[in-house]
């Protein structure tokens, strides 16, 4: 056994995956023709559907960078609503103890 390590995938695995999710193109496994042959892949047969899966989580990263930028700026506006509204509520509540008190003292 070598001492130099490698990564890559199990070939029956990934196999099982394309077979659940019903891709057909994809012509990456290359099943053993005999009893000693062994499963392997080809790698550069994915290359382009990778290429295209990061392509579209890209899009969706960009819109929910978007809709997040949106929120965070709904949500300051908020706060300078709610702000403002604890402002003209202790000025309410300020001018009602005065008018009540002057009424108190007619």
């Amino acid at each position: 056994m070598s001492a130099n390590r490698s990564t890559g995938l199990i070939a029956q695995d990934v196999e099982k995956i394309i077979q659940e999710l019903g891709f057909t193109a994809i012509n990456a496994i290359h099943a053993p023709s005999n009893e000693t042959d062994n499963y392997s892949l080809g790698y550069a047969q994915f290359v382009v559907p990778l290429v295209k899966a990061v392509q579209e989580q890209q899009e969706q990263i960009n819109l929910l960078k978007y809709e997040n930028m949106q929120l965070k700026n709904q949500c300051e506006s908020l706060k300078a609503v709610q702000e403002r509204m604890a402002l003209l509520e202790a000025k309410l509540n300020k001018f009602i103890d005065s008018e009540t008190v002057a009424g108190i003292q007619k």
